[in-house]
């Protein structure tokens, strides 16, 4: 048991995938710098004389950049005297200075670094990491029962258009090198940065599995610090029981019993609306049969009714009765009472008894006549 704890702590100790952060600001600002960046003054003196003394001004900046090494007291295209345009030689100065060779140098830094950028072996390190919780987590399934299953992601086809990616923006910057004027377009850009979101948000939905998985064992096992192996085993049975639950059979026995309960209840609602609507039918019946005796009662001239009719059940027989009480006087008289309180026996006499009897027998054969 020691051993299984121990090594469910080392399964649950595996590095997370890391965020990936891909810098596309700094690529995506050196490709947005222009010659207007650097000295709008010098490039209006500049370009006006390109404009006038070349057929393709955008593919006279490299060349003027080594021709102004050389250029001491005449153009390096027209070859005039310009000893005298002392202006024009401040632009030219200005637009080789010293800002010029840093945005260069800048934008050259930033290709030696994307050239050796390696997607492959990076989307590797993380397959690899992956793998690692992937396999652990499969481990511990041994030890829980767990349906959670990671999102895939195809690590190959992410490599394949990365370095594609990776070759469109090596030409670029190339093609912005060679002429600082040139803007290349951001959608390059772009597809990577999506690709890296994509792999971003798969392995944050990595980790939480993982991470949330890890935490219950850690609880678990914090539970379990300090018991014997006695109370182990139990826990352990107690566990076992648990997953039976989860059976095929058992799933089937709990449908089933949810089925017969439902049924149950319905017929539990069925049964009480029954006896309701016949507690209603007889206390209908013996009001109307209590009023009939009492008028029965008044023609024979009795000086007492019977009031209260009810239906009654004998827990015993179980068998139903029909209970009332007798009315003379004002006074509520029931049919049996303890000790030697008023009830039917010691109250009525034997006149009065063979009256009540007569009008419960004419009611009854008014009833069976007219039914």
């Amino acid at each position: 048991m020691k051993n299984k704890g121990e090594r469910i702590r080392v399964l649950t100790n595996k590095t997370i995938i890391q965020t990936q952060n891909w810098n596309a600001k700094e690529i995506f600002d050196a490709f947005q710098s222009t010659l207007e960046d650097i000295h709008n003054e010098a490039e209006v003196k500049v370009k006006n004389h390109f404009q006038k003394h070349t057929v393709d001004p955008e593919k006279a900046e490299p060349i003027i950049r080594e021709l102004l090494k050389q250029t001491k007291e005449s153009c390096p295209f027209c070859g005039q005297d310009i000893s005298q345009l002392q202006s024009l030689i401040d632009a030219y100065k200005s637009y080789f200075n010293q800002a010029h060779r840093q945005l260069l140098q800048n934008i050259e830094d930033i290709k030696s670094k994307f050239d050796s950028w390696n997607p492959r072996s990076e989307i590797l390190s993380i397959k690899s990491n992956y793998t690692e919780i992937e396999n652990a987590v499969q481990e511990l399934k041994n030890y829980t029962e767990d349906n959670s299953a990671f999102p895939p992601f195809d690590f190959e086809l992410c490599i394949k258009q990365l370095e594609v990616s990776k070759i469109e923006i090596q030409k670029l910057l190339e093609k912005k090198i060679a002429n600082l004027s040139f803007i290349p377009p951001a959608d390059v850009l772009n597809s990577i940065s999506i690709k890296f979101e994509e792999m971003n948000s798969w392995s944050e939905k990595v980790n939480q599995i993982y991470i949330a998985l890890a935490k219950r064992f850690e609880n678990d096992l914090s539970s379990l610090s300090g018991m014997s192996m006695d109370d182990l085993k139990e826990e352990q049975d107690r566990y076992k029981a648990c997953l039976k639950r989860f059976l095929p059979e058992e799933i089937q026995w709990c449908k089933e019993y949810s089925t017969a309960e439902n049924e149950y209840t319905l017929a539990l609602e069925t049964t009480k609306l029954c006896a309701q609507k016949l507690s209603d039918y007889s206390k209908s019946i013996f009001e109307d049969y209590q009023k009939d005796i009492n008028e029965t009662l008044k023609d024979l001239g009795a000086d007492f009714k019977v009031d209260g009719f009810s239906e009654k059940v004998d827990k015993k027989q179980k068998q139903p009765y029909a209970d009332f009480q007798l009315v003379i006087n004002n006074t509520q008289v029931p049919l049996q009472a303890r000790g030697d309180n008023p009830e039917f026996q010691n109250t009525l006499s034997e006149g009065e008894k063979n009256t009540l009897s007569f009008a419960f027998f004419i009611n009854w054969i008014n009833n069976t006549f007219a039914n």
